[in-house]
């Protein structure tokens, strides 16, 4: 290469070209989408895609890949470049350069062709400055070494939520918009310089070490890790190994993110003047905080890999003398004693602020909304069962997606990723439409349970396609697998009396609600877990 900056142009052309590709293709389609398409509230719709796709996607490219690993406490600037005969300033500055001119152009892009096409008066250079400002802030905090592992779980979002924060801000105090841009394109240079004393203390070897934060949590772990005990099984010890690893990110996660929403939910509740703040600002929201969590930290807990590194399985494990299945189990169970444990921080949590609020009437009123107006004990008795299958929902978030981590292939999780949200942006152009057309409703809603009906009946195919082979593969013995389709049929058999009775005075049809529930309880991805790690296993 004749120059540094072309070489890192081409390393990020190299790493990233089909995201760009891809970028630059939904764009172009988009664009020609608005000019063959009348004017309307349709197009809001459609807008919406390439605002929140477009920047996902260069965000990818300009954070070196998408082996990107916030959960880690290493930097994730690619180690090689550090030997290369190029200062730190100009190895961190070209690449932030670039993503910030590529950033801008798009979002400029988006806005004089797409959204000016609904809002004439939409403006142009704060959204464009604030998205490349978000991608600035990304990549110092995920180059930058942060000493602890899941610190920047929580960094990341407190610090690109604050710079999303600042437009509403600046409204409400009525601050012109050239010094928003001012403000927003601040934010740039003040990332940089992070950046490159994150890479500088990085490429030296010099790791934070805030060890002597946590040091009380690792000498207690000591106390009760019963140190040179012997391992009932192998499943045992590598269940202990998956919680180390895995397993407590998400409780660690939870327990960092509680003080910080019960401080916004106390300072909302005390400014609130007229009547009960909404609610998700009130003690109840603290429930969901591990809905999030598990969104954070479930991908990377189902790779199979002993620290921070390439995705598919190490050595270390993939030499173990335990079967797919049992690596699985194991992986299902970690994931159940995380989310037991963050919601055993949770719980207390929401009831502590619960009575320091004195707001006992909102969970009156969550559950007589749901369920109408019952005894007491009903009420208590339901509330538990509400909580239960919150929990259980959220072990079905971590599992949910836990077979394309066990895949091994980067491509696999993208696509898995990238279908989910498509299918949700495609459910919310679906949306749109019949807000503009309802002349269609009738007839959109009359074809919901067959779309439903035919869902069910792939998802059981599969399922059956699945389990039988990981049957014929010996992965699992005929009696297992026929107890594990046992308890699915008991639990979609409970789930369906429960929705029964909750709907009995409702109008939505029944087939609806029993398809619901069946696509609701995984069966086929439980099935594809043993076989997607015998696919990352076995090379």
């Amino acid at each position: 290469m004749r120059s540094p900056p072309v070489a890192i142009a081409w390393q990020l052309w190299a790493r990233g070209r089909w995201w760009l590709i891809g970028v630059a293709v939904w764009l172009a389609t988009v664009v020609g989408l608005c000019e063959i398409l009348p004017q309307g509230a349709i197009l809001k719709s459609l807008c919406i895609l390439p605002v929140i796709a477009a920047p996902l996607g260069l965000s990818v490219v300009f954070l070196f890949g998408a082996d990107t690993d916030l959960a880690s406490n290493d930097t994730s600037f690619p180690r090689w470049m550090f030997t290369l005969p190029v200062s730190t300033p100009t190895m961190v500055g070209w690449p932030m350069l670039y993503g910030t001119v590529v950033m801008t152009a798009t979002c400029l892009a988006v806005g004089q062709w797409v959204l000016r096409a609904v809002w004439p008066q939409m403006p142009l250079w704060w959204p464009a400055l604030l998205a490349a400002g978000c991608l600035a802030w990304l990549q110092a905090l995920a180059w930058s070494p942060s000493g602890l592992p899941w610190l920047r779980l929580v960094t990341a979002p407190a610090v690109v939520g604050g710079l999303m924060a600042l437009p509403s801000a600046a409204r409400s105090v009525h601050l012109p918009e050239p010094v928003l841009v001012v403000v927003l394109a601040v934010q740039i240079p003040v990332a940089y310089a992070v950046a490159v004393l994150g890479v500088t203390r990085a490429r030296r070897g010099d790791l934070p070490d805030w060890r002597w934060l946590t040091g009380w949590v690792r000498s207690f772990g000591r106390r009760r890790s019963g140190r040179g005990r012997v391992f009932r099984s192998p499943a045992r010890a590598q269940l202990w190994f998956e919680w180390r690893i895995h397993g407590i990110g998400l409780p660690l996660l939870v327990g960092l993110c509680l003080p910080l929403f019960a401080g916004l939910i106390i300072l909302r509740s005390s400014a609130a003047r007229a009547g009960e703040p909404p609610i998700l600002l009130q003690p109840a929201a603290l429930l969901l905080l591990p809905l999030y969590a598990v969104g954070c930290t479930a991908l990377s807990a189902g790779t199979l890999r002993s620290g921070r590194g390439p995705t598919q399985a190490s050595p270390f494990l993939a030499t173990r003398p335990m079967d797919c299945a049992g690596f699985v189990v194991a992986k299902f169970q970690m994931a159940l004693f995380s989310v037991l444990c963050a919601y055993a921080l949770a719980a207390p949590a929401a009831l502590a602020l619960t009575v320091y609020l004195r707001s006992y009437r909102t969970w009156h009123e969550l559950l007589t909304a749901c369920v109408g107006r019952l005894p007491p004990a009903a009420m208590f008795a339901i509330g538990l069962v509400a909580f239960g299958l919150l929990v259980a929902f959220c072990w079905r978030l971590a599992i949910a997606s836990m077979f394309s981590g066990l895949a091994g292939r980067t491509w696999v999780a993208v696509a898995v990723s990238v279908g989910w949200l498509l299918m949700l942006h495609g459910l919310a152009v679906l949306g749109w439409w019949l807000y503009v057309y309802p002349q269609y409703r009738d007839a959109v809603v009359a074809a919901v349970p067959y779309v439903l009906a035919f869902l069910v009946v792939l998802k059981l195919l599969l399922a059956v396609w699945a389990w039988r082979a990981v049957y014929r593969r010996r992965m699992l013995e005929g009696k297992a697998i026929v107890r594990l389709v046992g308890l699915w049929l008991a639990t979609v058999a409970a789930l369906l009396a429960l929705a029964a009775w909750l709907v009995a005075h409702s109008d939505l049809p029944g087939a609806v609600v029993a398809f619901c529930v069946i696509l609701s309880v995984p069966l086929l991805r439980i099935g594809l877990c043993p076989l997607a790690l015998e696919w990352n296993r076995h090379r």
